[in-house]
């Protein structure tokens, strides 16, 4: 194998993230070869990937890119404070039919190596929606670069750093202070492999095993598991009072369960100090079935009014850690049993999160798919 091409072709994860982008992505050599295409771009094309992959760039773009030259202009835009658009330019390409279409490109580094392939990102010039394509395609850039990183060097090293760890504290037991930048080092490397691993929790694809399910019980067994992972842990978690009808369906229960950990994470992130989360369940008639309506209200400084279209997107998020995948990922599991889920905002502050499953769903085994 090419080795150029092995920090892609190494790394699944990423060609599952190119996979599902919301632009036309492509992975060329710097010499110019088409290593990859995913969909986006062979629709915007009209060629195969078969017609595509191995051969010359000049295929759609007449004109001629220097992809060596780019690929130094983006190892010099990741490595400097630069703005990142300065790795953009405006092209014209040429699609199977030989029509001419005005497209920006977006050139970023799989890896930082100087014949690394290059990920660019071709977003049509005359769609409404540019400006947030192509933000979305860079933050999918830089998660495809961590994935890929992690995959082709970094995964195992990670676990051998783990087990050191635990070696090296077994000397370290005396010394306190020498104990407490274990433990950092520690957070750090667990930060690390969450992140990937949320990434494939995305990535793969979701198959159901239904079972008979209390959704107030696996409310509380989330919100303890994530209570024993803190020392100091005085949020608090109410339920209203229902009957046991009320509250059971036949749902996948640690798909569930995941989709429990990310909600109560981010309503405990939500809160000033103290978090109060209140957990509502009826039965409902939805679509001619029986369902169960779940609300979550976490009385929290609530969803900013831009944020709220958005907060299922991949890749959105607002904070300063993480991936801004949760609710992605929670988006699809609740989808995969047929059932609903939204956001809002509390008349009396905080906010909601609210979930419609039915009780006897037909479910869906979801591909590694996005579901933009």
């Amino acid at each position: 194998m090419n080795t150029k091409t092995q920090p892609f072709s190494d790394a699944p994860l990423a060609r599952r993230m190119l996979e599902i982008s919301p632009a036309a992505a492509a992975v060329i050599d710097p010499d110019g070869t088409i290593l990859f295409v995913n969909e986006k771009l062979t629709e915007l094309l009209g060629y195969t990937s078969e017609e595509l992959v191995g051969r010359p760039s000049e295929l759609f773009f007449p004109s001629g890119v220097n992809w060596f030259q780019e690929a130094q202009l983006a190892r010099c835009v990741s490595q400097s404070d630069s703005n990142q658009r300065e790795n953009e330019q405006s092209v014209v390409a040429r699609d199977k039919n030989g029509h001419e279409l005005h497209v920006t490109i977006s050139v970023h580094q799989i890896a930082n190596q100087r014949e690394s392939p290059l990920l660019a990102h071709l977003v049509r010039g005359d769609q409404p929606s540019v400006d947030h394509d192509l933000l979305q395609s860079e933050r999918l850039a830089a998660i495809a670069q961590m994935v890929s990183g992690l995959a082709h060097e970094s995964r195992n090293a990670l676990q051998r750093a783990v087990a050191c760890l635990d070696l090296l504290e077994l000397d370290l037991k005396n010394n306190p202070e020498q104990m407490i930048l274990s433990q950092r080092i520690r957070d750090s490397l667990g930060d690390l492999i969450e992140n990937y691993d949320e990434v494939r929790r995305y990535a793969e694809p979701i198959t159901l095993k239904p079972q008979r399910v209390n959704l107030l019980h696996l409310c509380q067994v989330a919100f303890d598991e994530i209570a024993v992972e803190h020392d100091f842990f005085p949020h608090q978690l109410e339920f209203s009072r229902v009957s046991d009808r009320d509250v059971i369906a036949q749902l996948d229960r640690e798909k569930m369960k995941q989709v429990f950990l990310a909600i109560l994470e981010n309503a405990i992130d939500a809160a000033d100090e103290i978090a109060r989360i209140e957990v509502a369940c009826k039965r409902i008639r939805w679509q001619d079935n029986e369902a169960v309506k779940l609300t979550i209200h976490d009385h929290g400084h609530g969803f900013q009014c831009e944020s709220l279209p958005k907060v299922f997107e991949p890749f959105y998020t607002t904070k300063q850690h993480g991936t801004g995948l949760g609710l992605a990922i929670c988006r699809r599991i609740v989808e995969a049993h047929r059932g609903e889920i939204r956001a809002a905002n509390h008349a009396d502050g905080g906010g909601i999160i609210e979930m419609t499953l039915s009780v006897h769903p037909q479910p869906l085994s979801l591909p590694r798919q996005s579901p933009y």
